[in-house]
């Protein structure tokens, strides 16, 4: 009948509603099974690998590596940018601890300069300065810090008793100081009250702004004074040296004269009494000429304890290249000579002199004698001798 057929026909409808539903239900667990047999494990491995090495590399290992860089989908695509941020990351930390080094380089050249440095900004104030300012001025971190103003720390300076002036030592006034970098580099000096003198350098900076430079030229500005003075005594030696040789000229022609004069007025006591006080003036103006000739050659004299014949005998040589081939040296040396107190240089100068002379003399042929030998109990004769015509009578 009709309800026999009907719920045949649901139980058929049902039990092949559930054997579709248990289908379907058998289809989908299979096919979720197998994406994640081949596709969401494949993926949730690759992506902990990605994590693994991010976390390595965090931990700063370079030699972290992420797999599936050959994959086309976007799990390679994750690879491959992770890789560029790996090496991306290493170049910035290389470039960090290049930049420190460089930094702690920079401070430690600045700290330990010989020289005072100091950055002022566009405004005037100061931004970055050294040690070794503080030292040149005696200054302490009160008189100096961020944003202090260079015409202040001027002032601190002008206060302690410091002037400041160009180069060629004209005092100006804190006003005529250029505070910018607007009119270019310029150069001061900075004159301590404690006779120290630092050049004070200003340049500009790039960009706004003012450095400045401060170097202490105390000990160059006296180098600088001896060497002035130096060379005006050598000026005034040279003009010594001429003037003392044209008057011992002088000296020459009246002790000639004078002594030519003795036979003559020994018979006269009061003119043989001027005669005298005429020859021992003059042999004080010849001690004078002499005093000013060895100023002239700008030597000190230097006593010392001499052995006369060791001093000849060490210059042969020196006498024997002077004299020329065509002029014969010897010696007469006596022994046992007591040493003599005397300025050796200028001993050896008054033998090669005598020598040359000679040797002029001779015409630069002949035989020269020098001669040592007791003359009296404290003293010593060197004699020089030749072969020459001698002088004229007249």
């Amino acid at each position: 009948n009709i309800v026999d057929a009907a719920t045949a026909m649901g139980d058929t409808v049902l039990a092949n509603t559930i054997l579709f539903v248990g289908v379907s239900v058998s289809v989908v667990l299979l096919a979720t099974l197998f994406s994640y047999r081949f596709v969401v494990r494949d993926i949730s491995l690759n992506l902990r690998a990605v994590t693994r090495a991010m976390q390595r590399l965090a931990a700063g290992e370079r030699e972290a590596h992420v797999p599936a860089m050959e994959r086309p989908d976007e799990i390679g695509d994750l690879a491959r940018v992770f890789n560029v941020f790996k090496d991306q990351a290493f170049r910035v930390e290389t470039l960090h601890r290049e930049l420190l080094d460089k930094s702690k380089l920079l401070v430690t050249t600045f700290d330990s300069m010989n020289d005072g440095l100091t950055v002022f900004d566009e405004a005037g104030r100061l931004v970055a300065w050294n040690p070794r300012v503080l030292r040149l001025y005696d200054l302490s971190q009160r008189d100096i810090g961020p944003g202090a103003p260079l015409a202040r720390i001027l002032e601190v300076l002008s206060e302690r008793g410091a002037r400041i002036c160009t180069t060629q030592g004209e005092e100006i006034a804190l006003s005529e100081l250029p505070q910018d970098g607007d009119k270019g580099n310029a150069r001061f000096e900075v004159h301590c009250a404690d006779g120290r003198v630092v050049e004070l350098r200003r340049t500009a900076v790039p960009g706004g702004g003012i450095a400045t430079l401060h170097i202490d030229v105390t000990e160059r500005r006296a180098m600088e004074g001896q060497l002035q003075q130096a060379q005006k005594m050598e000026a005034v030696g040279q003009l010594t040296g001429g003037i003392a040789h044209d008057f011992n000229n002088i000296l020459g022609a009246i002790v000639g004269n004078l002594t030519f004069l003795e036979p003559a007025v020994r018979a006269d006591a009061s003119l043989y009494e001027r005669w005298k006080r005429a020859m021992g003036a003059t042999d004080r103006a010849v001690r004078q000429v002499e005093h000013l000739l060895a100023f002239s050659r700008r030597q000190r004299l230097a006593p010392e304890v001499v052995d006369l014949n060791a001093l000849i005998g060490g210059m042969l040589d020196l006498l024997e290249s002077s004299l020329g081939h065509e002029v014969t040296l010897k010696t007469a040396l006596a022994p046992g000579l007591p040493a003599v107190r005397v300025d050796p240089g200028q001993l050896e100068n008054s033998l090669i002199n005598l020598a040359i002379n000679a040797r002029d003399a001779m015409q630069g042929d002949g035989q020269i004698t020098v001669t040592t030998a007791r003359a009296g109990a404290q003293a010593v004769a060197i004699t020089v001798a030749d072969t020459g015509c001698g002088i004229p009578p007249d």
